[in-house]
């Protein structure tokens, strides 16, 4: 069963790769730019300058730091003017754009609208497939992007050209990676969350409380990636998910070292200032350096775990199965932070053709892994607690059994000691009354027999009360 269930995955995975393979399309890395602010296409302008895709808003010295658009232009290739390739896929963009045939308007990724008035739909890792109208593109030379973003956050990333069946596979293979499976993250930490205060009522241990802090955390950026809009500042947004990445990371990494160090409080205590300062770094940059405030807490946690690392490499523990799961784990999530903070920054544009799922699928395999051993921690902790249970019951039953036994050799005792003293009241009234009867008698008596059988009985009764 085993065997069957790895050859049907290798036959998907053949088939997604064969198919990809004999796709016909377009991906598109070389564009052209205008800073115009214009409504429609800046068909004449002359500040067009080429580009690299993709591009981001930050990290190009030339974008006005107070602009909300950008206009990109791609010239049409000739399979899209003779309508062999009807659709076109942007895999992810911030925020927003609208799509132009030169003058002619094809659609937007959602509603768009002026973004100091009124919040747009964003759609940052959500990919965009357009089909274009018949005939629309034969007369047309460039394919024209309108970028609507907040001041120097705006990402736009490569554009593919192609035909329905090359590309839909290829939007519905990334949809369910940029958005179904971050859904799924975001179910698997609600469900750590809940799991982790359970274990915490049921053992009263500080650490479950850190998991459940993670969970909180790293729920605000799974939320900033599916949610259409944030109905608050995008920057002001952004600031709240560095600091969840970053807090939530701390969160994870105290739950494992206390964990498996059970380190002194004081040492935990210290971690309780990191979400602190990562607050006080974000709200103190300005908007254009969020998201190197952002990397640069990524970066510290990275360091935290590396250290964690090799200090579970170093511990006794090294030859258990599950921490052995928890590094590989750690491994995935550090470098699927290094993935995401290089993936911008660097020029190799190709990346975006293969590696871009590398985040996604990662995310929700730290995630079962975190989840996974949580349930293990759970399942032997109920096993433990209910040994522990076991064994109480029977020492109380045993401690039962003996007061008991205690309290039945009690209650004879005082039986006894009741009788005793019963005993001795009705000595002491024999004595006090029928003594004094027999010792009258005896002086009253004559010498001889009676007086004899009155002395006898008289001694009779003291050696009885005696």
């Amino acid at each position: 069963m085993r065997h069957l269930k790895r050859l049907i995955l290798m036959i998907i995975a053949s088939l997604f790769f064969l198919n990809c393979a004999l796709a016909d399309y377009r991906f598109v890395t070389e564009a052209q730019i205008s800073s115009s602010t214009s409504i429609e296409p800046p068909i004449d302008s002359e500040d067009w300058r080429a580009t690299i895709l993709p591009r981001a808003w930050s990290l190009d010295p030339m974008q006005d730091k107070t602009s909300h658009i950008a206009w990109y232009r791609i010239p049409l290739p000739m399979q899209t003017k003779d309508g062999s390739w009807d659709h076109i896929l942007i895999l992810r963009h911030m925020m927003n754009v609208e799509l132009w045939l030169d003058s002619v308007f094809i659609g937007s990724a959602g509603p768009v609208s002026d973004i100091s008035t009124q919040v747009l739909q964003r759609n940052w890792n959500r990919p965009i497939l357009w089909q274009l109208p018949d005939g629309a593109a034969s007369n047309a030379q460039y394919l024209y992007i309108k970028l609507i973003s907040e001041p120097s956050f705006g990402v736009m990333t490569p554009v593919i050209f192609g035909d329905q069946g090359s590309l839909q596979v290829w939007f519905r293979f990334s949809n369910f990676l940029q958005i179904t499976l971050v859904k799924i993250s975001l179910l698997a930490v609600i469900l750590i969350g809940f799991l982790s205060i359970f274990v915490w009522f049921k053992i009263r241990k500080i650490r479950w409380l850190f998991l459940t802090f993670m969970s909180v955390a790293w729920s605000l950026p799974l939320l900033y990636i599916v949610l259409p809009s944030t109905g608050i500042s995008e920057l002001f947004a952004l600031r709240f998910v560095h600091w969840g990445v970053a807090t939530g990371a701390t969160a994870l990494f105290a739950f494992i070292y206390d964990f498996y160090f059970s380190p002194k409080r004081a040492q935990l205590q210290h971690l309780l200032f990191l979400p602190v300062v990562y607050a006080a770094l974000l709200s103190l940059v300005s908007d254009t350096y969020i998201v190197d405030a952002g990397n640069l807490s990524q970066l510290f946690c990275q360091l935290l775990f590396v250290g964690l690392i090799i200090q579970l490499l170093r511990s006794p523990y090294r030859g258990n199965n599950s921490v052995h799961f928890v590094i590989a784990g750690l491994i995935i999530m550090l470098l699927a932070a290094l993935h995401d903070v290089t993936l911008f920054m660097g020029e190799n544009t190709a990346r975006w053709r293969w590696d871009t799922p590398i985040s996604y699928v990662t995310q929700p395999i730290m995630l079962v892994i975190v989840a996974w051993q949580g349930i293990k921690s759970l399942l032997q902790s109920s096993a433990d607690l209910a040994v522990t249970n076991a064994h109480l019951q029977q020492r109380l039953h045993e401690s039962e059994q003996r007061i008991k036994l205690s309290f039945s050799e009690q209650e004879a005792l005082e039986k006894q000691l009741r009788i005793a003293e019963e005993k001795e009241g009705i000595y002491r009234d024999l004595h006090d009354d029928l003594g004094a009867r027999l010792l009258s008698l005896v002086y009253q008596s004559q010498s001889g027999y009676p007086q004899d059988l009155a002395r006898t009985a008289l001694q009779d009764l003291r050696d009885i009360v005696s």
